[in-house]
């Protein structure tokens, strides 16, 4: 799971420097965006995985704050693909 946070995180910042390239600067800037939320998804996985291995237990303030950071991720694909709303997995 962790590698897929760090490549998608990679992929997004390549994507950002594309489209800066070919003069997309608001395509850049989402790209830019994604890549970090990706790099912030990372973290607080780690962290959960880390934390659940010392205590044996999931903080649910954390998981709540991994769900936030994964909808904003959703709303900014959704934002490239020039949609107002994502798709929500149970649709």
């Amino acid at each position: 799971m962790r590698y897929m946070w760090y490549t998608n995180a990679w992929a997004a910042g390549w994507g950002s420097a594309y489209c800066e390239g070919i003069g997309d600067d608001e395509g850049a800037a989402l790209m830019a965006d994604l890549s970090a939320m990706f790099r912030e998804s990372d973290t607080l996985f780690t962290g959960i995985i880390q934390a659940y291995d010392r205590e044996g237990s999931w903080n649910p303030d954390d998981l709540d704050q991994l769900q936030l950071t994964v909808d904003e991720i959703g709303r900014l694909y959704a934002a490239l693909q020039g949609e107002d709303e994502p798709l929500r997995s149970s649709e």
